[in-house]
């Protein structure tokens, strides 16, 4: 009734059963210490109250318990789990405030998702601060603009084979977001959907790098794409490359592609995570660039098969300390390996007979 909680200041937390039909006014007025409101009804039913004039002290801070939030999925939010079941999409929310569990956002630390829902929604999650976990169902199919926007506590997230697109600003401003899998299932990223997401430090994408390459990526994604590793792909005609652990795999039969910089070299993203490298005695020659700025190499064993090494292959190799090169190789190119500070020792054989400017500098 009228004022029935007015200036009760040192009230913190109400929880208001689904039978209450009507709220007088001035109910909770001056109640300055209000901080949750728990409505055990759905977003609907709580539309359907009579809420009473001066009442914010209640009607900023309520959280509905359950709800619907697509044609056949419906939410519940208990103990700061959300809880989202059913079969479909989810719907496709224009602005955050429209999600009907946006009060309740910032005690959210769950979600989990039914693996039958078949898309996140526009804004679904946007601003949830406390959300440290979530799993996305392979059910799912694409993840709408910002839904995970401002999602500060998130830490880590896999993107499922199913999900072929990622909204824009799907992921900005997850401020503590250090590590990210993504599926060669997917087609589009959408601009700024990694933005500002400055503690990212692995960005792992499960397909080739020849499939990253066709992956449609918008603007304001460099946190993203200034990172991003590739679990393989192609360094040749007939050859191809994995890497596994800080172990990089060179396969297949003939020259290795002479890269005009090292940007374009396929592995340059994760150079700095290998420490060895093996190349498969079927290799001919080693590539302009190929492992150019590997600081943590440590091991690498040139095969007999190899007649050339190429410019920069080895520039900035740190970490290396000794090298042998085989009687096979012929030819060192310009700076192959300059900058090499810390090598103590090569082996260099009578077959070579180039080597180009600075190789050794």
């Amino acid at each position: 009734g009228y004022s029935a909680f007015r200036g009760c200041t040192g009230l913190t937390e109400i929880t208001i059963p689904i039978s209450v039909t009507s709220i007088g006014d001035y109910t909770f007025y001056n109640c300055s210490s209000l901080k949750s409101a728990l409505y055990q009804g759905s977003y609907e039913q709580w539309n359907a109250v009579e809420v009473g004039s001066d009442n914010d002290a209640l009607t900023s801070t309520i959280v509905f318990g359950s709800g619907s939030c697509g044609d056949n999925l419906t939410w519940t939010l208990r103990d700061g789990v959300l809880t989202i079941s059913g079969t479909g999409n989810m719907t496709d929310w224009s602005s955050a405030s429209y999600v009907p569990w946006y009060d309740g956002r910032t005690i959210i630390t769950a979600v989990n998702i039914a693996d039958t829902v078949t898309s996140i929604g526009g804004y679904a999650f946007c601003g949830c601060t406390g959300l440290t976990s979530v799993t996305i169902p392979e059910s799912v199919t694409s993840i709408g603009d910002r839904a995970f926007y401002n999602c500060k506590d998130l830490t880590e997230i896999t993107i499922p084979e199913s999900v072929t697109s990622i909204g824009g600003g799907a992921f900005r401003d997850c401020t503590g977001l250090t590590e990210i899998t993504i599926s060669n299932g997917v087609t589009s990223i959408g601009d700024y959907t990694f933005y500002n997401c400055r503690s990212l430090k692995s960005a792992f994408y499960q397909g080739s790098y020849e499939q990253w390459k066709a992956v449609k990526v918008g603007s304001g994604n460099g946190a993203l794409t200034n990172i991003i590793l590739t679990k393989g792909g192609l360094c040749g005609d007939n050859l191809t490359w994995t890497l596994v652990d800080g172990i990089l795999t060179i396969s297949g039969i003939g020259d290795m592609t002479d890269w005009s910089s090292e940007s374009s070299v396929p592995w340059y993203n994760g150079r700095k995570v290998i420490t060895t490298v093996n190349i498969a005695d079927t290799v001919t020659s080693i590539g302009d660039y190929a492992f150019y700025g590997c600081t943590g190499l440590t091991e690498i064993t040139i095969p007999d098969s190899v007649t050339s090494i190429g410019e920069s292959a080895f520039e900035d190799c740190t970490g290396l300390t000794e090298i042998t090169i085989p009687e096979s190789v012929t030819s060192i190119g310009e700076s192959a390996f300059e900058d090499c500070t810390g090598l103590t020792e090569i082996t260099i054989p009578e077959s070579v007979t180039s080597i180009g400017e600075s190789a050794f500098e």
